[in-house]
C-alpha cells in the first residue's frame, strides 16, 4: 500500500486524490481481512451477527422494537455491505420517512475526509429506479464514484450514490445538492422524463474532460459467483452518463438489478451488477446472455469522446 501510494504521488502533484486514498485504504482493509481469514465462509454468519450487534449498540436510545424491525428488514448481504455508521444512518432515514408519512425521502452528506458528496434515496422499489437516479446524476454533470443498492424486505430500497464534480471535488453548494434532490423526487414521481432531459441537455454540459488514456471495454457475465443472481461486470472508460447508459440498458433488457457495486479507479470504472430476469431467476439461456453482452458493449464504447449524448448508442426503449 505504501509503495502504491508513493508510485501514484510520483506521477504528479495532482495525481493523488482523496478518492484514490479511500480506494487504496479500502483495498488494504479487504486484503487484510481476507489474509486473516475473516472472510472465510464459516465466518460469514459470525460477521453478520457482529454487524447487527454493533448496530444495536449504536442505537441504545431507540425503542427495541424499532431497532429489531430494521434488523429483520435487512438481508444478510446488507449487513455485510455497509459499516455501522451507514446502517445507523439508514435506520434514521427510514424513521424520518415513516414519521413524516412520506414514501420518498432523500438525504445528502459531505464526506470531508475523502472529499466527495453522497446522496441516499429511500423509496418504493420499482423497475429502473436505480437507472433513473443515475440519469439525474448525469444530468447534474457529476461523476458517480461509488453506488450501492440495498433492497429491503418490505419492498423499499436504499440507493446511495457517492459523487464528485467536474473538478474532482465534492459538491459543496447547497443549491446544487437541492437541485439534484428535487430532480430525483420529480423523476421518481413521473414528473420528469430523465431520458428526454438528457437528450435535450446541451452537449457541453454533459462532457467530462477526456484524457489520453486507453481503457478496453469488457462485459463479463457470471452465473457461478452467486447462488441466486447472475453477476454482470462492466469495465470501461469513465465518463458522465456511463452508469445511466449501463443501467438503462439492463432495464430495457427486462432485467432487475438487485444489487450493484460501482467503483471508479481513475479513468476506469468497474461496475458489478447482481441481476435477475423478469421471473426472479438467473439468466441461463446462452442466447440471452450473448444479447446482454453485445448490448452492454454498445453502451460502453471505448474512448469515443465524439459521442453526442452518452445514451445515444443504446437500444430504443420497449415502452
Amino acid at each position: 500500500a505504501v509503495l502504491t501510494c508513493a508510485d501514484i504521488c510520483a506521477v504528479g502533484p495532482k495525481t493523488w486524490t482523496s478518492w484514490k486514498s479511500s480506494l487504496l485504504r479500502g483495498l488494504f482493509l479487504k486484503a487484510l481481512e481476507f489474509l486473516s481469514g475473516d472472510v472465510v465462509g464459516e465466518n460469514r454468519a459470525k460477521q453478520i451477527i457482529q454487524a447487527k450487534n454493533r448496530f444495536r449498540e449504536g442505537l441504545v436510545d431507540w425503542q427495541k422494537n424499532e431497532v429489531e424491525q430494521h434488523v429483520s428488514n435487512g438481508s444478510p448481504s446488507y449487513w455485510l455491505s455497509y459499516d455501522t455508521e451507514t446502517h445507523m444512518q439508514h435506520a434514521k432515514i427510514i424513521q424520518k420517512a415513516k414519521r413524516k408519512n412520506i414514501s420518498v425521502h432523500i438525504e445528502s452528506r459531505l464526506n470531508e475526509t475523502f472529499d466527495y458528496s453522497e446522496i441516499t434515496v429511500y423509496a418504493p422499489d420499482h423497475p429502473g429506479i436505480f437507472s433513473e437516479i443515475a440519469g439525474v446524476m448525469a444530468l447534474s454533470n457529476v461523476t458517480v464514484m461509488d453506488a450501492k443498492i440495498a433492497t429491503m424486505a418490505d419492498g423499499m430500497v436504499l440507493d446511495s450514490f457517492a459523487f464528485i464534480d467536474t473538478a474532482s471535488q465534492a459538491v459543496t453548494s447547497p443549491d446544487k445538492m437541492q437541485r439534484i434532490a428535487d430532480r430525483i423526487e420529480k423523476t421518481l414521481a413521473g414528473e420528469l422524463n430523465i431520458e428526454q432531459e438528457l437528450k435535450a441537455a446541451p452537449l457541453n454540459n454533459l462532457k467530462k474532460s477526456v484524457e489520453a488514456f486507453t481503457v478496453a471495454s469488457r462485459v463479463i457475465v457470471n452465473n457461478n459467483a452467486s447462488s441466486s443472481d447472475t453477476v454482470i461486470e462492466v469495465n470501461g472508460r469513465d465518463r458522465v452518463g456511463l452508469l445511466y447508459d449501463v443501467t438503462a440498458t439492463l432495464t430495457r433488457l427486462g432485467l432487475k438489478i438487485s444489487s450493484a457495486h460501482i467503483t471508479t479507479f481513475g479513468e476506469e470504472v468497474v461496475d458489478t451488477f447482481y441481476i435477475k430476469d423478469a421471473f426472479g431467476l438467473k439468466v441461463s439461456h446462452k442466447e440471452k446472455i450473448q444479447k446482454i453482452r453485445q448490448t452492454l458493449l454498445k453502451a460502453v464504447p471505448a474512448n469515443n469522446p465524439k459521442n453526442n449524448y452518452p445514451g445515444e448508442q443504446l437500444i430504443s426503449p420497449t415502452r
